[in-house]
């Protein structure tokens, strides 16, 4: 009993503080502007900062 109430307590708390974070990455990348153009690599990055 004492398992089942911290693996379900654990699983709450990570429910809790997760889901408002996986929210707001959702939210936020859907309100990203699109233009259609395909994002530079990190390397092509890399290689213009070198």
């Amino acid at each position: 009993m004492v398992l089942h109430s911290s693996l379900f307590s654990a699983l709450v708390l990570s429910l809790v503080f997760g889901s408002p974070w996986l929210v707001a990455s959702v939210w936020l990348w859907r309100l990203r502007p699109r233009d259609g153009a395909v994002p530079p690599s990190m390397a092509e990055l890399a290689r213009t900062r070198l």
